[in-house]
């Protein structure tokens, strides 16, 4: 190549070339904020999410910590309640063991003199048996006198008389007799009342062990609704306590009643 072909730079060229780079310039720029902003967006719509979660999370804790407390206010006033009752079905149960405890004492004090009194009855009765049984045999005897001795009107006499008397002894035991039958019907009565007694006794009894059985069953179903809540399970527990020493008095009542229906049927058994 000559120095003639050589092309030399012009200022066209040169201008031409600095509006180039100036162009290219502000395109780099450009896409190096695009780049640069895209990571940021990413980060601020990660962290707006993440706090739309914990919010969320918050409210969702918020709302079951109000339902378990709605609960535990209402296990508590259930189980005042439950106390409440079992405070009054404890002082029926203390007013109702007095009275079948006197009741109990009383009838087998009555049961133990009625029974003295009809073995003495009942030997009574056997004394005036024997009495009338020998009279009757001296009244035949005496008649069988009377016949053999015919014409002996003085000896007669006497024995007329001591015949007179003989039957006014028998007389006399027969209207005994007739008292004591009287005597061994109204025992028989007291007898029949005391059992009823007994028997009303019982019921009792059954109806208070069938209301503490319910009572049981209540407190265990409370129990296991109040398992949030520790107090109250120990409330329950002492609930529980108090109403097996209640069951442990009904039992020593139940053992006393039998003892006392086990002399009656003596009783009677001696009485036949």
């Amino acid at each position: 190549m000559t120095v003639s072909q050589r092309k030399e730079p012009t200022v066209s060229s040169v201008l031409d070339s600095k509006e180039n780079v100036a162009d290219r310039r502000p395109r780099v720029a450009r896409q190096h904020t695009v780049r640069v902003a895209q990571p940021q967006r990413s980060e601020a719509e990660s962290s707006s999410g993440f706090i739309w979660f914990t919010f969320l999370m918050a409210m969702v804790a918020i709302v079951g910590v109000s339902y378990m407390l709605w609960q535990l206010q209402l296990s508590q006033k259930t189980i005042e309640e439950q106390r409440f009752r079992i405070i009054q079905l404890e002082k029926k149960l203390t007013i109702s063991d007095d009275t079948a405890s006197q009741s109990l004492a009383s009838v087998s004090a009555k049961v133990i003199e009625l029974s003295k009194k009809a073995k003495l009855a009942a030997s009574e009765i056997d004394k005036l048996w024997a009495t009338r049984n020998i009279n009757r045999k001296a009244i035949a005897e005496n008649s069988d006198q009377l016949r053999a001795l015919g014409g002996k009107q003085a000896e007669q006499k006497k024995q007329l008389a001591t015949l007179l008397q003989l039957q006014k002894t028998v007389a006399n035991v027969d209207e005994s007799v007739k008292k004591l039958a009287s005597k061994q019907t109204s025992l028989n009565t007291s007898l029949d009342a005391m059992t009823q007694s007994a028997s009303e006794q019982e019921l009792l009894l059954q109806s208070l062990r069938e209301r503490v059985a319910n009572q049981k069953e209540e407190l265990a179903l409370l129990a296991g609704q109040a398992k949030i809540g520790g107090g109250a399970v120990d409330k329950l527990a002492a609930f529980n306590t108090r109403l097996t020493n209640t069951e442990e008095v009904i039992k020593s009542l139940e053992a006393f009643r039998r003892t006392v229906n086990r002399d009656l049927r003596q009783l009677k058994q001696t009485k036949k």
